[in-house]
């Protein structure tokens, strides 16, 4: 029985170990994403053509909600592993989005917001949680 339990607590730690190794993995393709999404809104920020910026703006937010969406599921997912303070941290991050997403669909720039949210998604605090 003892052999039983402890096979099952290593199975335990080898799916748990699986899920924040894909955690990992999921955070890097959402920084890397916000990073383009970031150097998009500044290009179209250059755009002279105010209606063609602003489309292009509100565009880029309905991106920036996508992704957004994309965090928001990865901190429900850590909280369900224990990774709290690495839930807390992305909840920031995905505040911050929510805001830059705002500023892009009213047209207006969102490079600060998109660095907030950036800042947030290289935290020290995920090296600890999953890194």
């Amino acid at each position: 029985m003892l052999s039983s339990l402890e096979e099952q607590k290593a199975q335990d730690d080898d799916r748990m170990t699986k899920k924040l190794k894909d955690a990992d993995k999921e955070l890097d393709e959402i920084i890397d994403q916000q990073e383009r999404l970031q150097k998009k809104a500044e290009a179209a920020e250059s755009i002279k053509d105010p209606e063609q910026r602003r489309a292009e703006l509100e565009k880029l937010g309905r991106e920036q909600e996508k992704l957004e969406a994309q965090a928001r599921d990865l901190a429900q997912r850590l909280t369900r592993n224990q990774g709290e303070r690495a839930a807390d941290e992305l909840r920031r991050a995905v505040r911050e989005m929510a805001q830059a997403r705002e500023r892009l669909e009213n047209g207006d720039t969102a490079r600060e917001k998109m660095d907030d949210a950036l800042d947030r998604l290289e935290s020290p605090v995920f090296t600890g949680a999953f890194r």
